[in-house]
């Protein structure tokens, strides 16, 4: 087990960058899943970054769109707000289980965690930059980097049709606790 900031003490996979597993016995407390106990994973050695600033952290919105825009924090909070409880679960959780063995951290089965998420529905953020008819994919993109220029970028797609059929959210806070705070 292991203790860092804000957590109690998680099943430590590795160290750079930190993996930290929510222990079984977790999911038996309730069915949100603590923020203290939630699982930690970040994907690249230079990992966790600092803290933004919640006063000056921004989102950016461009590409494929007619208004390219940074929102700060407190206007897509001043967005229309939706709450939703739902599981996140990262791809490599049972990595662990795999025979053969699979490369990177080899987690059990706590690489996942069920909570309530507020926040502005994407749809709603990307009315406001207008998407033009040539759009095909969002890329989202991570505020951590990697340690050398030779590690590859980490993000993530999704399709047009999903980002605007509303359930897809940017989540600010987690189980009522706001996910960047000062």
């Amino acid at each position: 087990m292991a203790r860092y900031s804000q957590k109690r003490p998680l099943i430590r996979l590795t160290t750079r960058p930190p993996q930290l597993e929510t222990p079984f016995a977790v999911y038996d407390e309730g069915v949100l899943t603590p923020n203290d106990a939630f699982f930690v994973r970040y994907h690249l050695a230079a990992s966790p970054p600092e803290g933004p600033d919640p006063d000056n952290f921004s989102l950016s919105v461009k590409g494929s769109v007619e208004r390219p825009v940074s929102f700060l924090l407190h206007e897509l909070k001043a967005m229309p707000t939706k709450e939703i409880v739902a599981v996140n679960q990262c791809s490599g959780d049972g990595r662990g289980l795999f025979k053969p063995r699979v490369g990177g951290g080899q987690a059990g089965n706590g690489l996942m965690g069920n909570a309530r998420w507020r926040g502005a529905a994407l749809k709603d953020v990307l009315s406001r930059v207008g998407l033009r008819s040539d759009a095909v994919q969002f890329k989202f993109d991570r505020m951590d980097g990697p340690a050398i220029d030779a590690t590859p970028d980490f993000s993530k797609a999704l399709d047009v049709a999903h980002a605007m059929d509303g359930e897809v959210m940017l989540a600010w806070a987690m189980n009522g606790a706001d996910l960047i705070s000062s």
